[in-house]
């Protein structure tokens, strides 16, 4: 895409910014001032305004300015949030790994903000009143217990909840690929998993071990948790009267890398959002692949769908699958066994 001159009278669209993050073909300033007034000029113009508080969009523009030890442009990261409204809050309760990444940044892309919505294992309740609001995309990993049923029943009348899947099975085998993706040490993901899961730690020397040993070892310890995550919640859903179920979005990993595009226009849609989820993926104002997390940016693996069938052993495919409810594998159209 051509570089942006902010002083010439071409309007800048509402996804330039946001698009144009932490590239070089961004807004160009010949010094800081005069940096600062344009950037002051969009926001008034555009409806957003500066958020100095983090969990923001980020964006970074870059200046004529070189920096004297690597030659690059000089950039400036700086944080909007952008009000648009009308624009119901969503809340999804999602697994690991399951491509979430791909949701959130194309809800930041569509003016939503964020927010934590959880405390630990429960709702944080306290945050409810900020995300009823409106224009709110929260993710949060929740087990059905009682509490937090009872605070879902609040959100499913109060705002959009789409409760999101993915196969146990195939989570073992992507956590082993990926725990070290964050750039963090071995000691860094070990103190972190002492609170992760309960039951589970990921010790110093996992970094060492081969795939295979990481992947029985992560089976072993952290397996049990997410097969009942997946019963305990098929249980819920169906416990749940029609008129409830009827309300709520259940969607599975599946469907998203399949889909070419067409689970992120069926979750607008239910979010009320047709004029959002009546664009093409070829609009003129957006990248080409921006609905579709099949090709998008994602942060999905290079690997199989359901690489679980390959990378475990005929035992250890025995072992999970008989730990997940069989009526779940149904409802959820997942393969029994290889």
């Amino acid at each position: 895409m051509a570089k942006k001159d902010v002083q010439s009278d071409e309007p800048i669209d509402d996804t330039s910014i946001s698009i144009f993050s932490n590239r070089k073909d961004g807004l160009i300033s010949k010094n800081k001032l005069e940096f600062a007034e344009q950037i002051k000029s969009i926001t008034n113009e555009k409806g957003w305004k500066i958020a100095p508080h983090k969990r923001k969009q980020t964006s970074t523009v870059y200046t004529e300015k070189k920096d004297l030890v690597w030659g690059n442009n000089i950039g400036i990261r700086f944080e909007l949030e952008r009000k648009v409204e009308g624009l119901p809050s969503i809340f999804m309760n999602k697994m690991q790994h399951s491509g979430t990444h791909f949701f959130s940044t194309r809800f930041s892309a569509l003016s939503y903000g964020n927010m934590k919505l959880d405390d630990g294992a429960y709702f944080a309740y306290s945050e409810f009143p900020k995300f009823f609001e409106g224009g709110i995309f929260a993710m949060c990993e929740l087990y059905p217990n009682q509490y937090n049923i009872i605070r879902l029943q609040e959100l499913i009348e109060k705002a959009k909840v789409i409760l999101y899947f993915r196969d146990p099975r195939s989570i073992m085998v992507s956590a082993v690929h990926l725990i070290y993706r964050k750039g963090q040490s071995a000691e860094e993901v070990y103190i972190e998993s002492l609170g992760n899961h309960p039951g589970g730690i990921i010790p110093v020397e996992f970094k060492q071990w081969s795939i295979e040993k990481r992947l029985e070892y992560y089976i072993l310890n952290f397996f049990d948790y997410w097969a009942s995550f997946v019963n305990d919640w098929y249980g819920q859903i169906k416990s749940f009267p029609d008129d409830t179920r009827k309300k709520l979005m259940i969607c599975e990993f599946k469907q998203l890398r399949n889909s070419g595009g067409t689970l992120f226009s069926d979750i607008l849609n239910f979010a009320d959002l047709p004029k959002f989820a009546s664009r093409i993926p070829k609009d003129k104002d957006l990248p080409s692949n921006m609905w579709n997390g099949k090709i998008s940016n994602s942060h999905f693996r290079k690997g199989l769908l359901d690489e679980w069938k390959t990378a475990c052993t005929p035992e250890q495919i025995k072992w999970m699958t008989k730990k997940i409810n069989p009526e779940a594998m149904e409802f959820f159209e997942w393969d029994r066994e290889s």
